[in-house]
């Protein structure tokens, strides 16, 4: 009988937990790509008889933003693996054969089992613990059916899905980032309100009470203010970092600051607050959650090179890489255009 920490292991413990296994995979994962889509689907063509159910999320704009891709639900239901539709999905939980688990920080993507900073326990011979998720994943998935068999999706309707993916992809970019925030799949209760019998399912037993932070509500905040970035643009984003500037120096206050740029822009009030916080953040280091994509970005950088000179440039760009590991954990993308600029203006120092 064995709990283990997995930290650096998780990639090569969960493709030896894949061929070890005879009897059944379950998986509960917010976001599937397909670096990991294809190792389960290659267990599958290798172990004749081999049972697969996985439990995500079905949301368009998640597929549009590629943190999670319809593609690999194609390929992993094509190879016979069942896959069931749940909104407001948070918890990450792996089981091998009904005696052998992985339950922690990681999805079932190239970032979560990769490059991401994760933690997880592998739990192994361990009688109540593994029996305990496994009638967590079971009771979850009778909670689904009971509401509609419509939630184990169908090749029509991961095809149907992909096409409407593929279609919506140009309009977003030409959209600037806006998302079509369609979603599918049963929507159950929150475990913090479940009365007792609700679902079928224990709060107290969760893996959603054990694992659930507050980054669930710093995703949604992330999501919406990305959504809104799209609609800045680079004018107003020098008149934010003018503004924030004024604030940082103090010549107006945080309060005079926000409206100012509101005012001037059209900018979202708590938009431009948040503006005005990440410049903080910036010259002081600290790691920022609001999304800024990578021309305000540079706009920021190039304000606090230009006015506070290399050392405040360091800080900014510490802040910014706290940022990004920051968004990749949470949403299981890195951002690349960001990253570049980083290494861009280290060069500068």
């Amino acid at each position: 009988m064995a709990i283990s920490r997995v930290t650096k292991e998780h990639n090569s413990l969960i493709r030896e937990l894949f061929e070890k296994t005879t009897g059944s995979i379950k998986i509960v994962s917010p976001f599937i790509t397909r670096a990991m889509g294809n190792i389960l689907v290659n267990c599958k063509k290798q172990t004749p008889g081999l049972k697969a159910e996985i439990i995500t999320r079905f949301y368009r704009e998640n597929f549009i933003q590629g943190v999670s891709e319809i593609g690999a639900l194609k390929k992993l239901n094509d190879c016979g693996v069942k896959i069931y539709a749940l909104q407001d999905l948070h918890a990450k939980l792996y089981l091998f054969d009904d005696d052998s688990a992985l339950i922690g920080s990681a999805n079932f993507t190239s970032g979560g089992f990769k490059s991401n900073h994760e933690l997880s326990l592998h739990i192994t011979d361990e009688p109540d613990a593994n029996g305990s998720l496994v009638d967590y994943f079971d009771e979850l998935l009778k909670a689904i059916l009971s509401q509609s068999t419509e939630y184990l999706l169908t090749s029509e309707k991961i095809a149907d899905e992909q096409a409407e993916v593929e279609r919506n992809i140009k309009k977003c970019r030409a959209d600037k980032g806006n998302t079509n925030e369609k979603r599918f799949g049963a929507k159950l209760p929150t475990f913090g309100k479940l009365g007792e019998g609700d679902s079928g399912l224990s709060g107290s037993d969760s893996i959603q009470t054990i694992l659930s932070t507050e980054n669930e509500r710093e995703t949604i905040k992330t999501r919406n203010e990305q959504t809104q970035s799209g609609k800045n643009t680079p004018e107003i984003m020098t008149a934010a970092s003018e503004v924030a500037k004024m604030v940082y120096d103090g010549t107006i206050s945080g309060a005079e600051g926000k409206n100012m740029i509101s005012e001037q822009t059209g900018m979202n009030i708590n938009s431009a607050a948040d503006s005005i916080n990440t410049y903080r953040k910036m010259h002081e280091g600290e790691r920022y959650t609001r999304c800024m994509n990578s021309w305000g970005t540079r706009i920021f950088f190039e304000n606090i090179h230009k006015e506070y000179g290399d050392e405040a440039l360091g800080n900014a760009l510490k802040a910014a890489r706290a940022h990004v590991d920051y968004y990749e954990d949470v949403n299981g993308y890195r951002q690349r255009k960001i990253v570049e600029l980083i290494n861009e203006f280290a060069m500068k120092i």
